[in-house]
């Protein structure tokens, strides 16, 4: 594969460097692999690499769960780059099934590279083992200590957003890819499941499937959005029809803030139609977080109004379109089904009563929850014990995301020392009920509170259901939809610890005022014993304090990799006082984020604003909302009026909702 490579790579600067990498690393792996294809120049985009195949020892082997050889890739850019993964891939296809597909080393000397080269690898579902070169790497012993180190020390279960990829992607790639096949029919399919079952990143996937057809353009509505959920119904009809009008030759499309702001839903309905008629390609139309464009809207009160007329309309071009015979598909991704199963709102017939269909996501099949914690556990050097995957996944109750948190938890909690470490079921149950009493049923609480809020049904049945009182067929169906509860031998029961015990904690310490707001509580005398209050405030900020500083940190070194100009430290110390920088000029990244205070936490956010303003939205609202709950009330040994107790709740609420959506 090196025949053709051009003279200019092959007497550059990049083909010197190619060459100390290939002799340092072949001087290195003696005792840890045999190399059993010595390097060959390889040119992708213009970029040299070189590359070798390797056959790790035993010991390695094992460490790695691979059974083929390894590839190892050697890259000439001093400053990493996305396609240094395209070019493994590319190579790993050449060779045909000899090397492990999803297992590569990449030999480079990027001292910010590891961190770039395992991100885009999980990105593309490759395991990379990126080994920076430097003046140890020569001893074989170092070389070994490395591999194995660099190994383990990134967590696979840990997930920050959508996963959608091949190798993370687990459970539902059958399911997404039928579901797929049908809305290229123009059908109307739905989405509906509590936070964090996996709705949106069925949708990533349907959205990355669907890709594949030149002749369809997808509209994708991120209904959270503030230019989507601030619209009233004809401006959102607009909005979509704009975007079509100007999607060009794009296949994926985002509806903005339309420039015809005052249209009036009859004129609008016309547009949208009038649009995708002259469309020539087949249109999907993809609402996810249905729920903020609906009448319980946590941002627009008045989609109380507008739901129904812009569903009427919606329908009205969407069966006009079918009797001429345009494909046309729709796909609605949320968390309550409440509002298309009631008959009428504010006594005019629901609109998308007969036109959305109710179809609820399930949790993940214990078969597929099993097999992910395995996989990613082997990925990180846990090998589980009989029945302990089990046990995580009935616990977790089966949600993606509440099993990938339980798996990370473990993962942090082993030192990577001693790994592979052989997790047997004594020690599981010690650690995952740890987790679940210091965070799972803090993530838990945050998913049950906002069901509870967007489909009251649910919050009835389930205190009900937890009181022992007997709840009727359509109350256990409800329930049992959302995952909530789970049927055997006839009978219903909590659906894992985790969903037990969220929602014990729920109506044990809930909330006495309304939700909209600080009203005078149904029973002031509840009040009397209020350090009980105090501890429930404290526990709270405690958590939201310590999830503050881990996102801020996270995103911080994400934007790293778009914009260098400043180090993730430089970054962080730069919105600090000139007096804090000196005290804390010594601490690491991850050192300094826990010496920081409250305020100093909002300094960060404000100031890295483009980065955060997705999550919070309104600045001064987070300004306002950091500023009261910085008075720690709980902190000083005195009652608090009830309108207190009411607000520092109410501003606990904004900040966790807000955080909520990642």
């Amino acid at each position: 594969m090196s025949i053709g490579i051009p003279d200019r790579l092959l007497n550059s600067q990049a083909k010197g460097l190619i060459d100390s990498l290939c002799q340092s690393f072949l001087s290195s792996v003696d005792g840890v692999m045999d190399i059993t294809r010595n390097p060959e120049y390889y040119v992708h985009e213009k970029g040299l690499y070189s590359f070798a195949i390797s056959k790790p020892i035993k010991r390695i082997r094992e460490t790695f769960g691979v059974n083929r050889e390894l590839l190892v890739l050697m890259t000439s850019f001093v400053e990493q780059q996305p396609r240094t993964i395209e070019a493994a891939k590319k190579i790993i296809e050449l060779l045909e099934g000899r090397v492990e597909s999803n297992t590569v080393v990449i030999i480079h000397s990027d001292p910010a590279g590891n961190t770039k080269l395992r991100l885009w690898g999980r990105e593309a579902g490759i395991s990379i083992i990126p080994i920076y070169i430097n003046e140890r790497l020569g001893k074989i012993n170092e070389f070994e200590k490395n591999l194995i180190d660099e190994f383990y020390s990134f967590d696979p279960f840990d997930v920050s957003g959508p996963v959608s990829e091949e190798g993370r992607f687990f459970g539902r790639k059958n399911e997404a890819l039928e579901i797929s096949r049908q809305i290229v029919r123009g059908e109307i399919k739905s989405f509906l499941g509590i936070r964090k079952i996996g709705k949106t990143s069925l949708i990533h996937r349907i959205k990355d499937d669907l890709s594949s057809h030149d002749n369809l353009l997808i509209i994708m509505i991120d209904c959270s959005r503030d230019a989507v959920s601030m619209c009233d119904d004809a401006g959102l009809m607009n909005s979509l029809a704009e975007a079509i009008q100007n999607s060009g030759s794009r296949t994926y499309v985002s509806p903005s803030i339309p420039k015809n702001r005052n249209p009036d839903i009859v004129t609008a309905s016309e547009n949208l139609l009038k649009q995708i008629i002259a469309c020539s390609k087949s249109i999907v139309f993809i609402f996810d977080e249905i729920d903020y464009i609906t009448p319980s809207s946590p941002t627009n009160n008045s989609w109380n109004k507008n739901f129904n007329p812009f569903w009427r309309n919606f329908r009205s071009i969407f069966q006009d379109l079918k009797r001429q015979g345009k494909i046309v598909s729709l796909v609605v991704c949320g968390v309550s089904g409440f509002w298309f199963r009631e008959e009428s709102i504010s006594g005019v017939e629901n609109a998308a009563l007969s036109f959305i269909p109710e179809n609820y996501l399930t949790p993940l099949s214990e078969n597929a929850s099993v097999s992910m914690i395995r996989e990613l556990g082997l990925l990180c050097g846990i090998r589980f014990g009989e029945s302990v995957p089990e046990m995580i996944a009935k616990e977790c109750g089966y949600i993606p995301f509440w099993m990938r948190k339980a798996g990370s938890y473990i993962h942090q909690k082993l030192l990577d020392s001693d790994k592979p470490y052989n997790l047997s079921q004594e020690e599981a149950k010690v650690l995952l009920a740890t987790y679940i009493e210091e965070d799972g049923i803090l993530t838990s609480s945050v998913a049950i509170k906002h069901l509870f809020r967007v489909d009251p049904a649910t919050k009835l049945a389930s205190e009900k259901f937890l009181s022992g009182h007997k709840i009727l067929s359509s109350e256990e169906l409800t329930l049992h939809r959302y995952g909530i509860l789970k049927r055997q031998s006839g009978k219903y029961s909590f659906s894992g610890a985790l969903f037990e015990n969220a929602i014990q904690d729920y109506f044990k310490n809930k909330n006495t005022f309304e939700s909209d707001g600080i009203v005078t509580p149904k029973n002031e005398a509840q009040f009397g014993e209020w350090a009980e209050e105090l501890a429930l405030l404290s526990r709270r900020m405690n958590i939201l304090e310590s999830n503050l500083r881990s996102l801020i940190l996270n995103f911080i070194r994400a934007s790293y990799l778009k914009d260098k100009s400043q180090t993730t430290d430089d970054r962080i110390k730069s919105c600090l006082s000139q007096d804090r920088r000196k005290q804390l000029a010594a601490y690491s990244k991850e050192a300094l984020m826990d010496k920081l205070y409250w305020i100093e936490l909002k300094n960060i956010i404000c100031k890295e604003w483009s980065i955060f303003e997705f999550i919070f939205s309104d600045q001064s609202k987070l300004k306002s909302a950091f500023e009261t709950l910085n008075d720690r009330p709980y902190a000083h040994a005195k009652p608090l009026d009830i309108y207190s107790i009411a607000l520092y709740r109410r501003e606990l609420d904004w900040i966790e909702d807000k955080m909520s959506k990642i």
